[in-house]
């Protein structure tokens, strides 16, 4: 059985692209993009460069500057903390949404996308992982399941965010 695998737009990769390379510390906070450059780099045009920047501005990786062009956003240690602690409690009310409306299909689904992505990870496949460079499933959520505050589901649609008992 052949794994199911969705086309992407030569503007989503180059934004996966760039995106990897802000969040991996190639292209370092408050450094410019310069389209000329990234294009040649990635071995595309400079059009999709453009969309992924136009893409990138609005999840606040790169910030567009009157006469100065796009540069990766410089964040200070105080943004990152309440950003971190926002997704994760996002990211636990889906998870939770998620496991109260599973289905059979779904959980086989998620059981082949883990064994791929397992199986990558072994492989050194960053990419095919799905990690893109960062560490293991186990090592990056060992720290959010250990982390002070977790999400408790009362039954209604809203979660809440309570200090863990642990």
């Amino acid at each position: 059985m052949t794994p199911y695998l969705q086309h992407q737009s030569l503007r989503e990769v180059v934004t996966t692209q760039i995106r990897s390379m802000i969040m991996t510390g190639v292209i370092a906070p408050g450094q410019r993009l310069v389209e000329g450059r990234l294009a040649e780099q990635l071995g595309v045009s400079r059009n999709p460069v453009r969309e992924a920047i136009r893409t990138l501005e609005h999840t606040t990786l790169v910030e567009v500057l009157p006469r100065r062009g796009a540069c990766a956003t410089l964040l200070d240690p105080s943004q990152i903390r309440p950003m971190q602690e926002l997704r994760m409690g996002l990211e636990g009310w889906i998870a939770n949404g998620t496991a109260l409306r599973h289905t059979g299909a779904d959980l086989k689904q998620l059981s082949r996308c883990i064994e791929e992505g397992d199986a990558a990870a072994r492989a050194g496949d960053d990419e095919a992982s799905g990690f893109g460079g960062r560490p293991s499933v186990s090592s990056s959520t060992r720290p959010a399941a250990t982390h002070s505050r977790t999400i408790r589901s009362n039954g209604s649609a809203s979660p809440s965010i309570e200090p863990s008992r642990s």
